[in-house]
């Protein structure tokens, strides 16, 4: 859902009760998606993304966040992304 394009069923890592409710909250504008990103940030995977980003360690950022498949290809648009 939204810009972070968060499924919903991670709707209780973000405080929501439902995915309705997390729905309800995104659609209300920029300020909902943006405070439900780093909700998730904090809390999904134990807060292990804010650990992988505080460690610099792109792969396990990405693995969290979009899961073991295409690893790599996250990472290679990441770093051009960053290069250009």
């Amino acid at each position: 859902m939204g810009f972070p394009q968060i499924m919903g069923f991670n709707y209780a890592n973000l405080g929501y009760n439902s995915a309705e409710q997390m729905y309800t909250a995104f659609s209300s504008g920029y300020a909902g998606q943006i405070n439900g990103f780093f909700a998730f940030l904090e809390n999904a995977h134990s807060g292990g993304i804010i650990e992988a980003l505080k460690d610099n360690d792109a792969r396990q950022v990405i693995a969290l966040y979009n899961g073991d498949d295409n690893i790599e290809a996250y990472l290679r648009n990441f770093n051009n992304y960053m290069n250009s």
